[in-house]
């Protein structure tokens, strides 16, 4: 995606899929076209379980390097105080598609 217009920024994605299909991994930077830096000093990580359409994402450092040390396909694991509230956080936009 060309950004060039209000920041010299052009916006790169990469996305791969599992082989069965199922979740997905994508990064986004970008590039400054006058200087040729990245912008961003580490990548954020998007995870997607694709068949529960659920997204995780992270630009955490040492999330996204844990992550890539695992055997399962982009999981990114939580300590137990961050995932408490990740699933609160779910629990609150549960609620809110009730009402």
């Amino acid at each position: 995606m060309d950004e060039r217009p209000g920041e010299s920024l052009v916006h790169y994605g990469i996305t791969a899929t599992s082989y069965d299909g199922l979740f997905s991994a994508s990064t986004v930077f970008h590039v400054n076209t006058c200087t040729d830096e990245i912008q961003e000093s580490f990548p954020l990580l998007f995870c997607r379980n694709i068949a529960q359409n659920e997204t995780h994402q992270s630009f955490n450092r040492d999330d996204i390097i844990a992550s890539l040390q695992m055997n399962d396909f982009c999981i990114i694991p939580l300590d137990p105080w961050r995932n408490a509230i990740h699933e609160y956080g779910e629990k609150i936009q549960e609620e809110r598609r009730i009402f």
